[in-house]
Formats: structure tokens, C-alpha cells, sequence
């Protein structure tokens, strides 16, 4: 039915195993926001034990044995050993940014994500506190701030949607039921679309499949696009809006939730709804657009993540889920100091000619 893909992301890299990969793409990760998000330094020493605990924390159960792959990747010239420990040569990196392309280690983050959540009853009820549902929630959107949303898509009659970024489905199986309507989603992780696919095998107004934001493709046309807080992931948002635009009919809509966060409150004029980076593509590509401003909406959530999950700590302890707290605890402290004169936070209705 669906061709999301397109043949260079149905293609593979054959010449390293999955181990390989994991590992390319998580050295390349190793000093990056991943390395701030869990409080490492960047200037860490990259030895095989840092390494090892970096991919397990976000990698989890899916995490590959490496014990040979070091020796291997060497062996290749991908990685040499420096006296800062593990580094990427110079035709590893090249090779990283080719895997990263088609398996961005964001992928295996939210594999792991979905795994966990599907075994915790004590994120579940987390959900249940901080979005007013049990959804299997990642990002900020909530009841309230869905609400929004599906009142514009009654009001613009949407009748085949597409969600990009749709993890394991349950939002957009809500949205599905709530208005009636039939829904594709696509994602990067596996894990997420088995386990939506394995849920709602019997209901014919949904269809899941695996894809990617950054090669959006289909032989479909739809009535709307939602980017439901997963523009972050396009490497280039230009292109990923005007390969959206392409699966539109006429008269569409694209519906984003995005949020603005900026490093110094000099900056502060990024902050409007007209001046984000998201803003800013729009203008550029000359697509009108209107906005419901969920700042505070925003602000309150990242607040309201940490006090619930502070509150719940010993229930995820008790359950054996540690290590998802710890995961929805290092985003949700980060954000929420982030600094409230420092975000905003937009649904945006982007209008298709």
C-alpha cells in the first residue's frame, strides 16, 4: 500500500555487521548533547568501558556485543586509538555520517524507549499524571495541547493523515478514534512500529511502517502531515517540509508543535512565533501560516515532569526500571532549569495552496 522509502533508505551497508554500526554511531554520539544530557564531560577519555556504559545507557537491551568490534573497526581503519582513547578517523567519520543517514543513533535511543515503556507499569501511570493519559508519551504534547489539534483537524474535515515520527502509535491511534478518521504513521524506531503494528493489526483506519523524517516518500497523497514535536530530527527542515509538501492534495495542512529554546536571553527575538528557526523555513518557502502559542503550556510541563518523577522515583526502583527514570529524569532536569525567559512553544498550522 504504502512506499514511505525511498530505495536508498531501503538499502543497507553491507559491509559492517550491526554490531559495527552501533558502535561507529555511538563514538560519533560520544561527545555530543547525548554526553550533556547524562552530565558526562566532552572531554572525557573515550576508553572502551566509557564507551561501553555510553551505549548501554542509551542503547539498553538492543546494545550489540562489541567485544571483537574495537579489534574489527580498527582493523578497517574506522577507529584508531589516541591518547584520548577512541577516536573516528577521518574516513570513519565519513563512514558515520553515511550510517547515521540511514540509522541515526536516535533510532536505537527510542528502540530502547518503547521496550522500556512497554514493560513499566510505573511510567504508565507517570504518563497518566503528566499528560492526563497514558499514551506512551515522549515529548510535551499533553491532553490540553492536544486538544488544539484536533479541533483544527475537525474543522479542516482531515480524512487520511499522516503522522511522521509516530513512535509506537498510541497518539496517533487516539487521534484516529477520536475524530474517525484513517491514519498512517511512520517512524525510525522498530521497535516502536512492531509494537503498533502488533496493537492495531485489526483496525483498519490504522497503517504503520517504518521511515524516515530526513527521506519522506509515498505514493499516497493526504488531507494532512503532523510533525508532533519531531521536527527537531531533520538534519535539514527545508527539505523535509517541501518533501511533505509533496504528499499533500491541494488546500492541505502541515500541523507542527515546536519549541524554541535559546543559549542567552539577548537572543530573545528567536523566541517569537514569527522568528523561530521553524518560522524562518516557512518564510522561506512561502507557506502562510497561523499559531496557537503554547509557551506556558510548555514551561509548566518540563516542571511538572521533574516533581511527578521525583515523587515516583521508588515506584520505577521497585518495578526494576531505573534506568527508564533515569532516562525521562536527565531531559526532564535539563529543561526544566533551562530558564523560563529562554523557550517558547508554538502549534503551528502551516496552509498548503
Amino acid at each position: 500500500m504504502m512506499d514511505i522509502l525511498s530505495e536508498n533508505n531501503r538499502m543497507t551497508t553491507p559491509s559492517y555487521t550491526k554490531a559495527e554500526k552501533q558502535l561507529i554511531t555511538t563514538l560519533g554520539w560520544f561527545r555530543s548533547r547525548y554526553a550533556l544530557f547524562m552530565g558526562l564531560s566532552l572531554d572525557r577519555n573515550a576508553d572502551k568501558e566509557s564507551i561501553e556504559q555510553f551505549g548501554k545507557a542509551w542503547i539498553g537491551d538492543f546494545k550489540e556485543d562489541w567485544t571483537d568490534t574495537f579489534i574489527s573497526l580498527s582493523d578497517k581503519h574506522i577507529i584508531e586509538l589516541t591518547p584520548n582513547g577512541y577516536s573516528l578517523t577521518e574516513y570513519g567519520l565519513a563512514v558515520k555520517n553515511n550510517i547515521d543517514a540511514e540509522t541515526p543513533f536516535y533510532k536505537y535511543e527510542y528502540d530502547n524507549y518503547f521496550h522500556m515503556d512497554q514493560q513499566s507499569k510505573a511510567h504508565s501511570a507517570f504518563c497518566e499524571q503528566v499528560y492526563g493519559l497514558d499514551l506512551s508519551q515522549h515529548g510535551l504534547i499533553d491532553q490540553h495541547e492536544l486538544s488544539f489539534l484536533l479541533e483544527l483537524l475537525k474543522k479542516n474535515s482531515a480524512q487520511k493523515i499522516l503522522d511522521i515520527g509516530c513512535g509506537n502509535g498510541k497518539i496517533t491511534e487516539w487521534i484516529s478514534q477520536t475524530i474517525h478518521t484513517f491514519c498512517v504513521g511512520i517512524d525510525i524506531s522498530e521497535e516502536g512500529v512492531r509494537l503498533a503494528n502488533q496493537r492495531t493489526k485489526n483496525n483498519p483506519l490504522l497503517h504503520f511502517e517504518i521511515g524516515n523524517i530526513n527521506d519522506l516518500h509515498s505514493s499516497e497523497l493526504y488531507d494532512a502531515i503532523l510533525f508532533l514535536d519531531t521536527l527537531y530530527y531533520s538534519t535539514n527542515i527545508q527539505r523535509t517540509l517541501s518533501q511533505a509538501r509533496a504528499l499533500l492534495k491541494p488546500d492541505a495542512r502541515i500541523y507542527a508543535y515546536f519549541s524554541q529554546w535559546i543559549m542567552d536571553e539577548q537572543y530573545a527575538e528567536g523566541l517569537h512565533y514569527n522568528n523561530t528557526a521553524l518560522a524562518g523555513v516557512l518564510h522561506t518557502l512561502s507557506l502562510p501560516f497561523s499559531c496557537i502559542d503554547l509557551s506556558e503550556s510548555g514551561r509548566n510541563h518540563w516542571k511538572r515532569k521533574l516533581e511527578v518523577l521525583l515523587a515516583m522515583k521508588e515506584d520505577f526502583i521497585a518495578e526494576g526500571s531505573e534506568q527508564l527514570w533515569e532516562y525521562r529524569y536527565r531531559e526532564a532536569y535539563r529543561y526544566a532549569h533551562w530558564g523560563d525567559n529562554k523557550y517558547s512553544r508554538y502549534l503551528y498550522e502551516i496552509h498548503i495552496p
